[in-house]
């Protein structure tokens, strides 16, 4: 790369989030995340907001839960605290499914 280039250069750009949070972003603004939306991936096609609300009920007041229908496979919990997020964001078995909780862009 040639030392004229380099002012044009911009980070490379990544599709985060899908559904109702899916946006474009530059990598440097990958830290803009909401420690109280949390991402559950790998659901099943039959699951409903009263699964992940019975799921992550032990981690504290939920706000709101949302499943994916099309396409299916995830969904999201929104928690009162960051702190109740927090104690979610590890993996859970739903029947024969190991779910994946991550933290949500905002």
């Amino acid at each position: 790369m040639s030392s004229g280039s380099s002012a044009s250069w911009r980070p490379p750009t990544y599709q985060v989030g899908v559904g109702p949070v899916a946006r474009l972003t530059h990598c440097h603004d990958l830290t803009s995340f909401s420690y109280r939306q949390v991402f559950v991936g790998n659901l099943p096609p039959e699951a409903e907001s009263r699964d992940l609300r019975d799921l992550f009920r032990d981690c504290g007041n939920i706000n709101d839960a949302w499943v994916a229908r099309k396409p299916p496979g995830f969904g999201f919990v929104w928690f009162d605290d960051e702190r109740d997020a927090v104690l979610c964001a590890s993996a859970r078995p739903l029947g024969p499914r190991l779910l994946h909780p991550a933290f949500a862009p905002s």
